[in-house]
């Protein structure tokens, strides 16, 4: 099960570190012979045609990959919690990188199913210019998820300090909150919305899996 639900997103004198630096993924290096890498090519070719032919196959790897981001979100919650219960900054500050590389990972994957869908033909998934659109749609609602996440993050490491609230009685500060809280709330209502209509396209896909049994 995808549906999000809502997860709202020392002292050690390190200066805080935001989500939106670019961390590059690490690639792994090339260590086999160039003889095992061609094999390992058409392997990799093979394994793309397999899933270039069927949309249902595509979409099931679309919902595995929104699964490991709605677990991602969870670690970036409970990094953040740890954090303002006391927790070391530097776990904080890794657990960022982390995040950061999972996303990065998960967005990658998912452009590349959404082309690989927009690219079958008409004949074999008439739905495949909607699946497609309503993907990059669901890609941009997640960067704006990120984003008002990593700005309530912000607003929570400075609220809270050894453990109290000092914006307690801060009208404008608690305003921003509760502002940007909501407007997360409505992205990930969107987001829901756009899940429901791409489970609606794999249960068609299933159906018609079945028909051809």
């Amino acid at each position: 099960e995808c549906i999000y639900r809502e997860r709202t997103f020392v002292t050690l004198h390190i200066k805080p570190i935001s989500l939106y630096i670019y961390i590059p993924l690490i690639m792994n290096s090339l260590s086999s012979s160039s003889s095992s890498n061609n094999q390992n090519d058409n392997n990799d070719n093979d394994d793309k045609i397999e899933r270039v032919v069927s949309q249902y196959s595509l979409l099931n790897e679309f919902f595995q990959l929104q699964e490991e981001r709605a677990k991602t979100y969870k670690y970036f919650e409970e990094s953040l919690r740890e954090h303002l219960d006391g927790g070391q900054a530097v776990h904080y500050h890794f657990a960022i990188s982390q995040v950061t590389k999972k996303f990065q990972a998960i967005s990658l994957s998912i452009r590349e199913i959404e082309e690989e869908i927009k690219n079958l033909s008409e004949e074999k998934s008439p739905n495949a210019i909607v699946v497609s659109e309503l993907i990059r749609s669901l890609q941009l609602k997640e960067r704006d998820n990120l984003q008002t996440t990593v700005k309530i993050h912000t607003i929570r490491r400075e609220q809270i300090v050894d453990k109290k609230d000092k914006y307690e009685t801060d009208y404008e500060h608690l305003h921003k909150f509760k502002t940007l809280s909501k407007e997360k709330n409505e992205i990930v209502l969107e987001i829901n919305e756009i899940l429901t209509e791409l489970r609606y396209y794999l249960f068609e896909e299933e159906e018609g899996q079945r028909s051809q049994d």
